[in-house]
């Protein structure tokens, strides 16, 4: 299989997995009156981009994984909340960034991978509400002002940077064990990798649009 119809089909099932994982987490949370929801969507975005990393190890592949999951939002929530939609994309982004510095830095023990994913996190975090409050103008993230934007990101984006100091280490561990396999099954079952990479794709979205509605 080509390497570039092997990253494209890469970046539509694991975007298609962040998305569907995130409407299912959505769905169990609410059903248990989560108040604090974010933090566990953003330590399960960086454990499936941190595992696809691995096993698609382009620079850009995290962004566009993120951009597929933002999209997944759009076309399946009821109605459009561009503010979710936009915390999904902004994370892909910024764990592009992170990934990229990374591999850069040659980053490999648990401890420097585990910093950089608690890190990561306060600046998502942080972007986020800053462009929510001062350039989308939100009418909620402006109504809480500046305030609003140092609660979220030093309340919820303290747990979810606790959170993703281990589990970005559990997405890298997971994704270096599968990558073998990912490239045996590219190469040597190509069509039934396609159709797989495809229908679980597909699985996904329809799981989004039930979970929704």
């Amino acid at each position: 299989m080509a390497d570039k119809k092997k990253l494209i089909l890469g970046i539509i099932l694991f975007g298609s997995i962040w998305g569907g994982l995130e409407a299912l987490g959505i769905g169990v949370m609410s059903s248990f009156d989560f108040t604090m929801k974010s933090p566990f969507l953003a330590a399960t975005g960086i454990l499936v981009l941190a595992a696809a990393r691995m096993i698609f190890p382009r620079r850009g592949s995290t962004l566009l994984m993120g951009l597929v999951a933002a999209g997944f939002k759009f076309l399946t929530l009821p109605q459009i909340l561009f503010c979710q939609v936009a915390v999904v994309a902004i994370q892909g982004a910024v764990l592009e960034l992170a990934f990229s510095y990374a591999e850069k830095r040659n980053f490999s023990s648990w401890f420097s991978l585990g910093a950089l994913g608690f890190f990561a996190m306060y600046i998502n975090y942080a972007v986020f509400s800053l462009i929510e409050t001062y350039l989308v103008l939100n009418p909620f993230w402006v109504e809480k002002g500046f305030s609003g934007v140092i609660n979220y990101t030093f309340l919820e984006g303290s747990l979810a940077a606790v959170l993703c100091f281990f589990f970005v280490n559990f997405g890298f561990s997971l994704g270096k064990s599968l990558a073998p396999a990912f490239s045996q099954w590219q190469t040597v079952k190509a069509k039934l990798y396609n159709v797989f990479a495809l229908v679980a794709a597909f699985g996904c979205w329809v799981l989004g649009f039930m979970l929704y509605r």
